[in-house]
């Protein structure tokens, strides 16, 4: 009796423990986010986050830093209007260094969460179909080859796979290393892009701006081809791992 009592009070906890992480993590600046209109118009334009930087200039630097952390934790909220205030704010060098910090440091404790709440949790998050679909392929041989394409190809949701990779066999460095690589060319485009506006080489801005949106073009015309090529992978994976 007193063993099964003890079961209970530590299930409790568990659960307990695991509410206290998604509404710390998640929650609550989640919440935040949809409810503060305030903090939505500040995430809805470069100009609009530049000026709250302004705004805090002796700590703009932990404020871009926190906020592209928070950005990979909580994936609704948008990213790119980030990168690109980064690379208008600061020096290249420096904004890379945040950029790649904050999205290492935010996967990181996306990943860790994961890992920690385990699989129910992230199936009551994300929904189970997606997380058994996810986790059947990241546990695969190409499942490296899967993760690099989802972070490259522009126009994917990009900051849920941390939380599927937390649940899948994964292991952490060789899913940092190709979130971070995946992600570089986009990130590198946002803060050139950033910096050509900051320095008003409006002509450089403008033909990078074009060539980001040719970019995203062709990703939305060949989105097809792209989604059936990446389903081909899925299926071909699923079928070898169900062998």
């Amino acid at each position: 009796m007193k063993n099964a009592d003890d079961n209970f009070i530590k299930k409790v906890f568990a659960l307990l423990w695991i509410i206290l992480i998604i509404a710390l993590v998640i929650g609550i600046p989640g919440y935040a986010f949809f409810n503060n209109p305030e903090y939505r118009e500040i995430f809805s334009s470069v100009d609009n986050f530049d000026a709250f930087l302004d705004r805090h200039q002796d700590t703009s630097i932990f404020i871009y830093l926190f906020c592209q952390i928070i950005q990979v934790v909580v994936t609704v909220i948008p990213g790119q209007v980030i990168q690109v205030s980064g690379g208008y704010a600061f020096a290249l060098p420096l904004a890379l260094f945040l950029s790649l910090f904050g999205i290492f440091t935010g996967s990181a404790i996306s990943f860790y969460i994961a890992r920690i709440l385990g699989r129910r949790a992230v199936d009551v998050i994300f929904g189970m179909e997606k997380t058994e679909r996810y986790n059947r392929v990241f546990n695969t041989k190409k499942g490296f080859e899967v993760m690099f394409l989802l972070y490259l190809i522009p126009g994917l949701p990009k900051d849920v796979l941390p939380y599927f990779a937390g649940v899948s066999n994964m292991k952490f460095i060789p899913f940092m290393f190709l979130s971070l690589t995946g992600r570089l060319p986009a990130m590198m485009c946002s803060l050139v892009f950033g910096r050509m506006l900051r320095t008003r080489s409006y002509y450089g801005a403008i033909v990078l701006g074009v060539a980001i949106a040719a970019i995203l073009i062709v990703c939305f015309i060949k989105r097809e081809q792209i989604s059936r090529k990446i389903n081909e992978y899925f299926e071909e994976n699923e079928k070898n791992h169900l062998r």
